[in-house]
């Protein structure tokens, strides 16, 4: 959001990429500390998907010509809004 505010175009997707990799490092600090229950269900399964599904398509956004577009903006936050609608909806059905 700052980059976004001083109209900085370096907010690159390799920092995004640390942020995921900083997720990932937190989960595991804490998995040593103690076990860690992840339900295999359809949800797990939906979210698997969607996860690679979002990393392609940003790749490919990324490697066409370097840099978002509105409209690739806006299939990210439509890829997100299915998302989200999905979990909602197997949290429903639990």
């Amino acid at each position: 959001i700052r980059s976004w505010r001083q109209h900085i175009k370096e907010l690159s997707l390799s920092n995004l990429m640390v942020a995921a990799m900083a997720n990932a490092f937190i989960i595991g600090i804490l998995g040593l500390m103690k076990s860690i229950t992840v339900p295999v269900n359809p949800a797990y399964y939906a979210l698997t998907f969607s996860m690679l599904t979002l990393f392609a398509v940003m790749f490919n956004f990324y490697k066409s010509d370097r840099a978002f577009t509105r409209r690739e903006g806006f299939v990210l936050v439509g890829l997100y809004i299915i998302f989200a609608l999905t979990q909602a909806n197997f949290l429903i059905a639990v």
